[in-house]
């Protein structure tokens, strides 16, 4: 498969006329990997949602994380991690959107990771507060990552605020 990676200040190929980064990027939507990645299903039981559409998979999460640009590996790293631990609990698209949030947030803010743990539940915790899950929760995830709730609220609220700077256009 050969696709080329798109600039996150390039114009979005959905052809929305908005740069990518205000669009397909956050949203998780990647249009020119879904046309390219053929459907083989999901490896869990999970089902897609009908608004995601047949084409948002494992494999196609995994060429998403793969042909974007990070700025360190360890950051690839992380992307990799979290679309392993969110499988199960969340739909592909919401584990696109944690890929892609991630992905903006650590070209943007290059954080420095201690442990990769902190930022695995964090990113979940946002996304999870974001679509309103319930069942995700700090405490379940300081139990899930062995991390503490304090360092789970800390980096959520950072990646959080800059979820709303980008949706706000700032």
């Amino acid at each position: 498969m050969n696709l080329r990676k798109i600039g996150r200040n390039e114009p979005c190929p959905c052809g929305s006329g908005k740069k990518y980064k205000h669009c397909c990027l956050l949203t998780g939507e990647a249009p020119q990997l879904q046309a390219a990645a053929p459907n083989t299903g999901s490896p869990s039981n999970i089902r897609p949602s009908a608004d995601q559409g047949p084409s948002l998979n494992a494999e196609t999460v995994q060429t998403l994380i793969e042909v974007l640009d990070w700025p360190q590996e360890i950051y690839q790293s992380v992307a990799e991690q979290l679309a392993g631990q969110m499988a199960g609990a969340f739909d592909w698209q919401r584990i696109t959107e944690a890929v892609a949030l991630w992905h903006a947030y650590a070209s943007h803010e290059r954080p420095q990771i201690r442990k990769v743990d902190v930022m695995l539940a964090a990113v979940e915790y946002a996304i999870g507060s974001m679509h309103g899950v319930a069942e995700v929760t700090q405490s379940a995830l300081s139990a899930k990552y062995n991390v503490s709730s304090g360092s789970i609220a800390q980096r959520a609220q950072k990646i959080t605020e800059f979820a709303e700077q980008m949706k706000n256009g700032k």
